[in-house]
């Protein structure tokens, strides 16, 4: 019979060799349940923080869609719709600590310009909505500053280094989304006021399309836009833009709210030129129309300027009519200062400016 090595051991060196295989085959056994439960564990911790939890851009939330109308799209860039140059910048109000939602730029593709859908410049700034809770968002045209930074305030001018016009339509909307619902469409206001003249002839045999050109002086042209707040502020510098229309035709000033007296409206037709003087009252979303009929008969050359309906942004309600002559010696007028007017009251004006 054959004898094994562990024959040769003593009983006591036996139960100690199996003693210690024992406790290695235990250690090994409970060495693998710590690993084990430790990586469930983990496992569990990080379900538990991607549910909860919203780290860097990788949100959960909904992705904001946006879009964008304006009453009157006219008296932008584009004479029926929106442009695909054109930028807003969105903000999310309230909780938005962080501001990763401050001041993103949205613009629009070609094929969605004319639907008014925006989407983000960049999309890894695009806009989540993360909470059931209706969330408010503020938007403004046009977009200025850098994304998630508060934009500046802006400084313009309506007059340019030679006086003639430029335009500032500053627009500003809320709107308000939640996760389950995150489609916003901003209704945007024109934050400035609105002057529209319509050149008529009473003249019959007169062409109605003959090249026009006139003037205001003595008007407010400058001031400041909030974008955060889409508040326009007046400033106080005088000045004079000079535009040119065709008889027939509507022209519109966009300027800034005002109330200005001592405005002078100066026209050239052909050789000729008109001149009146009437005051400015102008709100914020406003516009306000005037008629403004020619009639370049020999014994009476006159200038009739009325209306004053607000159509179609905020109605104004009054109605103003100025009676300017002729200037015979057919030469620009000397310009005088304006000032200040704190009634607000639109009055009628039927004293005639001779010059």
């Amino acid at each position: 019979m054959e004898i094994t090595e562990y024959s040769k051991l003593t009983q006591k060196e036996l139960a100690m060799f199996v003693l210690r295989k024992t406790i290695l085959f235990f250690n090994v056994i409970f060495m693998r349940n710590i690993y084990l439960s430790t990586g469930i564990a983990a496992l569990i911790l990080l379900s538990g923080c991607n549910k909860d939890e919203y780290e860097g851009r990788d949100i959960t939330g909904a992705k904001l869609t946006v879009y964008g109308t304006v009453e009157d799209t006219h008296t932008r860039v584009s004479n029926e719709s929106w442009e695909t140059t054109d930028a807003i910048g969105i903000t999310l109000q309230g909780d938005n600590a962080d501001g990763l939602a401050t001041n993103i730029k949205y613009t629009l593709t070609e094929a969605a310009a004319s639907s008014g859908a925006f989407t983000a410049a960049e999309v890894s700034h695009a806009i989540h909505v993360k909470s059931s809770n209706s969330q408010t968002f503020q938007a403004y045209y046009p977009y200025t500053g850098e994304d998630q930074n508060i934009p500046d305030v802006v400084s313009f001018n309506i007059a340019d280094a030679e006086g003639y016009y430029t335009k500032h339509d500053f627009l500003y909307a809320t709107a308000t989304a939640t996760i389950e619902s995150p489609e916003v469409t901003f209704k945007f206001d024109h934050m400035m006021s609105k002057v529209a003249l319509t050149f008529n002839n009473t003249t019959t045999t007169r062409a109605t399309d003959i090249e026009i050109e006139y003037t205001l002086n003595n008007i407010i042209v400058d001031g400041t836009f909030d974008p955060q707040s889409g508040t326009v502020v007046c400033g106080n510098t005088l000045g004079s833009i000079t535009i040119t229309s065709a008889m027939g035709g509507t022209s519109s000033v966009i300027l800034p709210p005002q109330t200005t007296t001592g405005v002078e409206l100066f026209i050239k037709v052909g050789e000729k030129y008109y001149v009146t003087n009437f005051d400015l009252d102008t709100n914020s979303k406003t516009e306000y129309k005037y008629d403004v009929n020619i009639n370049e008969t020999e014994e009476a050359p006159t200038i009739t300027i009325t209306g004053t309906s607000i159509n179609p942004w905020i109605s104004a309600g009054e109605t103003q009519s100025l009676n300017p002559t002729e200037d015979p010696a057919e030469t620009l007028p000397d310009i005088s200062g304006g000032q200040w007017d704190s009634n607000g009251e639109i009055t009628n004006i039927t004293e005639n400016t001779t010059i």
